[in-house]
């Protein structure tokens, strides 16, 4: 799992590169990524992946949002510990992210997203 957690941040942002710099294109992203769960999930990736996703992007829609809500709430019930761990560390970014709050303190999101 350590060579596959070294490896995932590069490879994601060359992913990135091809979508534009939007929330709606990273949901495609994401969504492409879960679409591939069967193969994340025997590396135990998929959360990992995305918490290092969150961490490279830049503004937040509520689709967005959401769907890492949700991948982290349920990676806290994996067998992995690595994965939960991913979990604790997404949620925590969710609710430390500048872009997030500033998303929420100009309206784009709704308070009741977080």
């Amino acid at each position: 799992e350590r060579v596959v957690g070294h490896a995932q941040g590069p490879l994601l942002r060359v992913v990135l590169s091809f979508a534009d710099n939007t929330p709606a294109s990273h949901l495609v992203v994401v969504a492409k990524l879960v679409e591939y769960d069967e193969v994340l999930s025997r590396k135990a990736a998929l959360v990992p992946a995305l918490l290092q996703l969150f961490r490279m992007e830049a503004s937040f829609d509520a689709p967005l949002l959401t769907t890492y809500v949700q991948h982290a709430d349920a990676g806290l019930a994996h067998p992995s510990p690595s994965v939960r761990v991913a979990s604790l560390a997404l949620l925590t970014n969710l609710c430390s992210n500048a872009a997030l709050q500033r998303s929420i303190s100009v309206g784009l999101l709704p308070h009741t997203a977080v």
